[in-house]
């Protein structure tokens, strides 16, 4: 019974697994045929022979090194600010003591409810207000400090940190 149960788990994990790389393999499919084939009943399962003719077209028509560019630059800068910024707050959050820390603290979480969404108009209004439509400025600045960098930070370092290092720090 156990031998079954084993091979029954491995066949469904299996087909899982097929499942989950089939949308991978149907992207590259897709991209070595043409757009007649793509949109052809039955669809064509196999490798077409148009991957280079489909790669130049593209690479043509969008400027696309530029576009990873500006994704990698942003993203870097996003990243690096939100590691420098959350781990300030988070860790003042975890171990110092300061009026109304509880209530920021509350008002951080309640951020963290509101849907992203309902920021997306007024965030555009403030960047026109600024001047910032279409600079990095208007990407980065606003992504720079995450609500949920902050907790995360915070729950860790407020286990992680002991207090007794900061009272030595202290000290020296």
């Amino acid at each position: 019974m156990f031998k079954w149960k084993s091979i029954l788990l491995h066949l469904g994990l299996i087909a899982g697994l097929f499942l989950s790389i089939f949308p991978f393999y149907w992207l590259l499919v897709m991209a070595t045929r043409t757009t007649s084939d793509i949109y052809s009943f039955p669809p064509k399962l196999w490798f077409g022979p148009h991957l280079l003719d489909n790669v130049s077209r593209v690479l043509s028509s969008i400027d696309f090194f530029g576009a990873f560019w500006n994704t990698l630059f942003v993203a870097a800068a996003c990243t690096l600010l939100v590691l420098f910024f959350d781990s300030l707050a988070g860790f003042t959050f975890a171990k110092f003591q300061f009026p109304g820390k509880k209530w920021l603290f509350v008002l951080l979480l309640a951020t963290m409810m509101a849907p992203a969404q309902l920021s997306l108009v007024p965030s555009f209004v403030i960047m026109a207000e600024f001047g910032w439509v279409g600079s990095y400025k208007a990407l980065i600045i606003p992504g720079m400090v995450n609500a949920f960098g902050i907790f995360w930070i915070r729950q860790y370092a407020q286990e992680s940190v002991p207090s007794e290092l900061l009272d030595a720090g202290k000290i020296d």
